[in-house]
Order: C-alpha cells, then sequence, then structure tokens
C-alpha cells in the first residue's frame, strides 16, 4: 500500500528523502541467549564470541556519551551525504526525560575495541519492541 494513500486531505506528505531506514526485522528476543545464537547463521555467534574474546565491548551511556557518538555520526553522515546538528541527536535520546508519559525508553549504546568507539546507535525500546535508530560506523580498520 502506497504511503500516501487516502491522505490528500490530511496535509500529511512523506518527505523528499529517508533518513529512517527502508525495512524492519522482527526478532524475537524472549528466548534464552543460547537458543538465539542457535537460531543463527554458523558464522554469526562465531564472530560474536571472537569479538568478545578480542575486547570489544558495548555499553550503554547517556548524554556524556554523545560527544563520542556525534563523533561516529558524523564520520558516517559525511559518507551518506546527511548531516544533522548534535542538537538533534541530543533530542532523540533525551525525548523520555522531557514527556514522562512517553512510553518510550531511549538508551545509546556504544561499541568498543578498548578505548576506541567503534560504532553507536540508539535503542528505542516501546513495549515489548526495539528499535535500532541512527546507526553510524568507523570504518578504519583496527590492526590487532
Amino acid at each position: 500500500m502506497r504511503f500516501n494513500f487516502n491522505t490528500e486531505n490530511w496535509k500529511f506528505k512523506k518527505a523528499g528523502s529517508n533518513i529512517l531506514p527502508a525495512h524492519t526485522i522482527d526478532l524475537d528476543l524472549s528466548p534464552d541467549a543460547d537458543i538465539l545464537l542457535q537460531r543463527m547463521k554458523p558464522k554469526t555467534p562465531y564472530n560474536i564470541k571472537l569479538a568478545a574474546c578480542k575486547g570489544v565491548s558495548v555499553t550503554s551511556k547517556g548524554m556524556e556519551g554523545m560527544d563520542t557518538r556525534y563523533e561516529l555520526y558524523t564520520e558516517t553522515a559525511l559518507r551518506n551525504r546527511i548531516l544533522n546538528e548534535m542538537k538533534y541527536s541530543e533530542a532523540v535520546l533525551a525525548a523520555k526525560a522531557q514527556d514522562r508519559r512517553s512510553p518510550a525508553d531511549v538508551r545509546l549504546l556504544i561499541v568498543s575495541y578498548g578505548d576506541m568507539p567503534l560504532a553507536a546507535m540508539f535503542l528505542a525500546i516501546t513495549g515489548s519492541r526495539g528499535s535500532s535508530l541512527y546507526g553510524a560506523l568507523r570504518l578504519r580498520r583496527i590492526v590487532t
């Protein structure tokens, strides 16, 4: 079904460009982690365990992680030619704090190798659904 179907009287128009993913993958996270790993392609659990053994970690940050996230985001945005100001990202993370009625919980997740940040994303959790928003990725090769 088209996005603008039957919306001509609503003054509702689709934006000229997309900044969010075009596709969604639904994954039930209620099973045990071992079961989830068994359901993945064989190389995926291997790479997850290898990354952990090599010192790759994921941490949840608040506003104190915004400088790191914005550095990674800027690198990604320049590659994709879409750059928003830092206040845009801060508004995403602060949304819950400013609206106590909001059912969403937004977390900033940062993936690091030692002290080097590699990737960042916002995880928006609403009820039983989690959505990855505004991912940022460093592409420089790491030599170990």
